[in-house]
């Protein structure tokens, strides 16, 4: 059946908390309208005059906003948009006081790395600052500061394409050595787009590794992207929609993702709306806050759900309508449901139709053969 053109967007999703943890997930099978749903909700908030900003972590995202006030990373953009981030946000850091630091330094301490950055800007030529002097399109203010950072640059650096380092702290914020880097960021574009170097290339520390960023794995890439694009973005109000946030991400990652969200935004007060497919993303939620809403879509339409368990085999059939091959749950509740017909307290159609559902929601054809026997001996039961 095909989506309904206009949703019916629950109306806690388009009201704001304002609160530290204004968190909703959405839930549903492949097809259910979660996606799309996220486009129809950042919609109405842009038509609010409010900043949306999307994390789409699957090529087949359904934003197809064009506007001011949307942002959007997208998978579909490849590799390329770690370091656009990177660049981005310390851009950011360096116009704004440096107040957004320290979100830098928590997110590679979360992915596991130091709070440190290296870098080097590879094809800076023999006469940069000069190149910068004569150039009629860089504004007075910027040939000052571009020549300022250069000039600190090749004092501490020279031209033999050593790292430079930023410590990447909030506790660092005073050090005036490292200000001059971030500002180097500021302009990054234009020392590109002049020539004067060919492009910024990052390391990332951890123990005794230096990992150029490039080499990281797709999952600490794909938290470090996500979590540094929206530092260099939010604002006070904004909105923030994610798409499938659990691809590529660690299962350990998953679990603690809401946590890292929270922690790293909930001085801006953000509206977070969160689509997944995780089980184990969805069990997270009531260890950080009893106030996350889930909402399970069908076709669409989308409606309020609730479960108290901490089992994920439970989650993924209570949440997802999906049946794992082996699990704990569906034994138990098989046994449960048999026990219910032999003292009567549902009936044989009840049953029949109870195992029918569980077994369109299996995946495995083992499982579907025992869903069948477990159907003959509910017959057997009831001597049918």
């Amino acid at each position: 059946m095909p989506l309904p053109e206009i949703f019916a967007i629950p109306n806690e999703l388009l009201e704001r908390k304002r609160t530290e943890d204004d968190i909703s997930i959405l839930i549903g099978e492949n097809g259910s309208g979660k996606s799309s749903l996220l486009n129809h909700i950042a919609r109405e908030y842009i038509d609010s005059n409010i900043q949306v900003i999307a994390i789409a972590n699957t090529v087949h995202d359904k934003f197809n906003i064009k506007n001011k006030r949307f942002y959007s990373l997208k998978a579909s953009e490849g590799k390329s948009i770690v370091r656009k981030a990177l660049v981005n946000c310390l851009a950011v850091v360096a116009r704004d006081d440096m107040k957004r630091l320290g979100s830098i330094g928590k997110t590679l301490v979360y992915v596991g790395f130091w709070p440190l950055l290296g870098f080097r800007l590879r094809g800076y030529v023999y006469n940069a600052i000069e190149k910068v002097n004569q150039n009629e399109e860089l504004s007075p203010k910027a040939k000052d500061e571009i020549t300022y950072c250069l000039e600190e640059y090749q004092r501490q650096f020279g031209h033999n394409g050593k790292t430079a380092k930023v410590t990447v702290d909030d506790r660092e914020l005073l050090q005036i050595r490292d200000s001059y880097l971030l500002t180097l960021f500021k302009y990054e574009a234009d020392l590109r787009k002049h020539k004067i170097i060919t492009r910024v290339e990052f390391f990332l520390y951890r123990k005794d590794e230096t990992i150029p960023l490039s080499r990281a794995s797709s999952g600490e890439l794909t938290m470090i992207t996500s979590l540094l694009y929206i530092t260099g973005i939010i604002n006070h109000d904004s909105v923030i929609l994610i798409d499938e946030p659990e691809n590529s991400l660690h299962p350990k990652w998953q679990v603690e993702y809401i946590k890292y969200i929270s922690e790293l935004f909930y001085l801006y007060q953000p509206k977070i709306i969160i689509a997944t497919h995780s089980p184990l993303l969805i069990n997270s939620t009531e260890l950080y806050s009893n106030s996350i809403k889930i909402y399970k879509g069908d076709k669409g339409i989308f409606s309020p759900h609730y479960n108290d368990s901490n089992n994920v085999e439970e989650i993924y059939q209570e949440y997802f309508d999906v049946i794992t091959p082996e699990n704990r749950y569906l034994s138990e509740l098989l046994v449960k449901r048999l026990n219910e017909l032999a003292d009567g307290t549902i009936s044989l159609s009840d049953f029949e139709s109870i195992i029918h559902e569980i077994s369109l929601s299996s995946y495995d054809e083992k499982q579907k053969e025992v869903l069948n026997g477990i159907l003959a001996m509910g017959r057997k039961i009831k001597k049918v």
